[in-house]
């Protein structure tokens, strides 16, 4: 099962409708105070699960940290209504590329996946 953590910057809202379409959608929340990026990444890491976020810096921290990650789900440009409708979508259309360690941008024109280096 596709397993996601979802940063501080998105809604309970979007981890509802993650779960509600059968996805392991954990919030960082509820792991204490806000650690940091790296800290998230690291949990993320540990937890086997892929990030989501508003956050561009998960990307570049995933390219320049050492040890390997699920990718990173980035929603930019969108309001919490547009990515709870686009969420179920895009997690069944590219959630192996997600696990695989991708990059997936989306807005409200389209889907980009980016391949990371490990």
């Amino acid at each position: 099962m596709l397993r996601l953590l979802f940063d501080r910057n998105l809604s309970p809202l979007e981890i509802r409708a993650a779960r509600e379409a059968g996805f392991d959608a954990l919030d960082a929340r509820d792991f204490g105070e806000d650690p940091g990026d790296a800290a998230i990444l690291e949990l993320a890491r540990r937890l086997g699960a892929a990030i989501v976020t508003q956050d561009k810096d998960f990307g570049y921290l995933v390219m320049t940290s050492p040890g390997r990650t699920a990718g990173v789900l980035r929603f930019a440009r969108m309001n919490v209504r547009q990515r709870c409708a686009a969420l179920p979508a895009v997690l069944r259309a590219h959630g192996e590329q997600l696990m695989a360690g991708c990059l997936i941008t989306v807005d409200a024109e389209r889907v980009r996946v980016t391949q990371l280096p490990h």
